[in-house]
């Protein structure tokens, strides 16, 4: 796990902005949608921001999850004109390095624990989660 003063910051910015959403409408309730790597942080935030707080832990394939990166930037490269392949060529590295790097960052996660309060797991299956794409 990466060191305290690297993500604790971050974390902590996170949290007061999720207290200021709150105090300006009472009662709110506050998404948000970040990964949280573990579960020592997951416990670090709900002693910010107290025990009703509630993790939702996506549990992808880290293929799935560099396959869905890479139509993302895609999509985004081709408003652009460009094909991904020459927007990473112009940034000096290749679709092959490119996705590795994304499948490496993919690892380090913990699913939420068992006894763990207010978290869950929530399991992408490629081929369920395709189908289920294609019914809307």
């Amino acid at each position: 796990m990466a060191p305290l003063e690297l993500w604790e910051p971050y974390y902590e910015d996170i949290c007061r902005k999720v207290e200021l959403a709150q105090a300006k409408q009472d009662g709110c309730r506050v998404v948000v949608a970040f990964a949280v790597f573990t579960r020592y942080q997951r416990d670090w935030i709900r002693t910010r921001l107290g025990s009703g707080l509630k993790f939702l832990v996506v549990d992808c394939p880290a293929e799935v999850c560099v396959e869905r990166v890479v139509g993302r930037k895609t999509l985004e490269t081709s408003k652009d004109g460009k094909t991904l392949e020459e927007f990473l060529e112009g940034k000096g590295t290749t679709l092959q390095a490119w996705k590795e790097k994304w499948k490496m960052m993919t690892n380090g996660f913990e699913l939420a624990q068992e006894g763990e309060p207010n978290a869950f797991n929530l399991s992408v299956v490629p081929d369920v989660d395709s189908a289920v794409q294609a019914l809307h």
